[in-house]
C-alpha cells in the first residue's frame, strides 16, 4: 500500500490527549462512517469512475463506536478521517478502512444517509425508492471569508467556519420548511374538517334512524 502524503501524528496526539473512553462509554451513541478501502489510488480511481457515471464506490459502513473494543475505538475514529492518499487507513476488526465520505459516491451516500446537493445540482429521484424527499439546497456557496476576506475552504474546520456553516444550514432548512409548512397546515386543517363533518354525518344518521323508528311505532 502506497505511503500517505501526510502524517496523522498530530491528529493521533490530539486523540490521545482528549479521547476519554470512560466518558465515551457513558455518553450518547457515537457513529462514524468508514469506507472499506482497497488502497488510496484505487479508491481515487473508483471515485473518478463514479463521478463520470461509469461505476460507483462501495457503500460506507456506519460503525457504532461504543460497541467496539476500547483498543479499536481510536482506530475507528482515525479511520473516519483518513482521506485517500493523504492519510493512512486504519484496521478495524480485521478490515482496512478510510474516510466514509467515499462511500456510495454515485448516489452521494457520503457520511450520512443524505444526498449532498450544491445549488443547481442534478440527482436521480428514482435512486431513492420508498423515500420521502425534502430538498434543502444552500442559497449561497458553502464557504467562509474571514476578516481578511480569505476563504479557508470546506476543509478548514475552524470555529468561525463551522459556526457560519451551521447558521447557514439552519437558515436553509427553515426556508425549505416554510415552503411546505403552509400546505401541510392546510392539509391538516382539511383533515380536521373532514373528521368534524364525518362526526356530524354520523350524528345526523343516528337522529334519522331514531326518527324513523319513532314514526314506525306511531303507525
Amino acid at each position: 500500500m502506497a505511503q500517505p502524503l501526510l502524517s496523522d501524528e498530530p491528529l493521533t496526539a490530539l486523540m490521545d490527549h482528549y479521547l476519554d473512553t470512560d466518558a465515551l462509554a457513558d455518553g450518547l451513541p457515537l457513529y462514524v462512517s468508514l469506507y472499506p478501502t482497497e488502497g488510496g489510488m484505487q479508491d481515487i480511481i473508483d471515485c473518478i469512475r463514479a463521478e463520470l457515471g461509469v461505476g460507483t464506490t462501495k457503500n460506507a459502513v456506519f460503525q457504532h463506536i461504543q460497541s467496539l473494543p476500547r483498543g479499536q475505538q481510536k482506530e475507528a475514529l482515525l479511520a473516519s478521517a483518513a482521506l485517500p492518499l493523504l492519510f493512512r487507513p486504519r484496521e478495524v476488526q480485521g478490515t482496512m478502512f478510510g474516510d466514509g465520505g467515499m462511500g456510495g459516491w454515485r448516489n452521494m451516500q457520503g457520511n450520512t444517509p443524505v444526498t449532498h446537493l450544491s445549488d443547481g445540482s442534478l440527482w436521480d429521484r428514482q435512486a431513492f425508492p420508498d423515500t420521502t424527499i425534502l430538498e434543502i439546497r444552500p442559497r449561497k456557496r458553502l464557504k467562509y471569508a474571514g476578516d481578511g476576506g480569505n476563504s479557508g475552504g470546506l476543509l478548514s474546520f475552524t470555529s468561525a467556519h463551522t459556526d457560519a456553516w451551521r447558521q447557514q444550514g439552519y437558515e436553509d432548512t427553515m426556508l425549505a420548511m416554510e415552503h411546505i409548512r403552509k400546505p401541510l397546515a392546510a392539509r391538516q386543517a382539511l383533515t380536521r374538517s373532514e373528521a368534524v363533518l364525518q362526526k356530524s354525518l354520523d350524528i345526523t344518521e343516528e337522529a334519522d334512524l331514531a326518527l324513523r323508528n319513532a314514526m314506525a311505532r306511531i303507525k
